[in-house]
């Protein structure tokens, strides 16, 4: 009788044991089952990513090159009108140059979507400059104090050594950023902020704009 009873209670612990594995096994395939569309879900992102970065850099790439291609039909007319005694006239002219950059600039911010950042582009005033920046690599240590660094956008006789600002807001992001470039190239810089473009030029849009300075001053 007793032997029964041991054998009885043996087989019911044995068969909750068995039941118990078997549940746990269900909800472990549960886990995996789950797991498994988590990822499926986490790559289809990934490609939906990778598809709209490829489509914005595609949309970076053909306005870069219209603006290329705008700015040298510009640069030939501008050296047209420097051939004018009219100092005015130059200088207008100049300015609408000046302005028409920010607004491309505007639309490449734009194009990259809503959170993108602090945004910073470069605007030099010629090829030895540039040369010099990138020898320095400035748009590296830019990169590194989480800048969206682009250039280098060659502007002969439009640069004043100025950070720009379009929004009262970002006055102290200029600030850190005319320290950060007077730092890494020895060149001093003024901030500039600039009115009438707050709904044109998107928040945290900054603009550097660096001219040639002395070669004892900007060149070790």
């Amino acid at each position: 009788m007793k032997r029964n009873n041991v054998k009885n209670k043996t087989e019911t612990i044995i068969s909750t044991g068995v039941i118990f594995i078997l549940i746990g096994f269900g909800y472990v395939l549960y886990l995996l089952n789950s797991l498994s569309q988590d990822v499926q879900e986490k790559k289809q992102e990934l490609v939906d990513l990778n598809i709209l970065i490829s489509k914005n850099q595609d949309s970076l790439s053909f306005i870069d090159q219209r603006l290329r291609l705008k700015q040298t039909v510009l640069d030939s007319i501008v050296k047209e009108i420097n051939k004018s005694n009219d100092i005015a006239l130059r200088e207008k002219v100049q300015q609408g140059l000046q302005i028409e950059q920010t607004l491309h600039n505007s639309l490449k911010t734009k194009v990259m979507g809503a959170n993108v950042g602090q945004v910073v582009y470069m605007q030099v005033g010629d090829k030895e400059t540039k040369e010099y920046l990138e020898n320095i690599y400035l748009l590296d240590t830019l990169h590194q104090n989480e800048y969206k660094a682009f250039g280098y956008d060659l502007q002969p006789e439009r640069t004043d050594n100025t950070v720009r600002y379009f929004h009262l807001e970002d006055s102290l992001k200029a600030q850190s950023l005319k320290n950060r470039i007077e730092k890494a190239t020895g060149i001093p810089v003024q901030e500039q902020y600039i009115q009438g473009f707050e709904k044109e030029v998107p928040n945290q849009q900054l603009e550097v704009w660096l001219k040639k300075a002395k070669k004892d001053s900007i060149y070790p």
